[in-house]
């Protein structure tokens, strides 16, 4: 048997340990933590979606009143973005 890429679904281990069993009563070996691998994509995935989570709260969005409470204020001392580059 060879190697199975899979996303991190329980259901993805249960069917891995279910094969093992059907396996090991044909006297075939077969490690199923050993024969997996996570999907990269899928773990990257996760990540950003952790990254994003800790970043992101979405209930200042449904205030954000409460947070503007004054216009930022023009700075006309500072160098226009064209003037910088030149």
């Amino acid at each position: 048997m060879g190697h199975f890429t899979l996303d991190n679904a329980s259901n993805n281990t249960t069917m891995l340990e279910e094969l093992k069993d059907l396996l090991h009563a044909w006297d075939i070996s077969f490690n199923s933590i050993d024969r997996r691998i996570m999907c990269f994509v899928h773990m990257i995935n996760i990540c950003c979606q952790h990254v994003i989570g800790q970043f992101t709260n979405i209930e200042l969005s449904e205030s954000v009143d409460e947070f503007v409470t004054e216009e930022l204020p023009v700075l006309l001392d500072r160098q226009l973005f064209d003037d910088a580059v030149k």
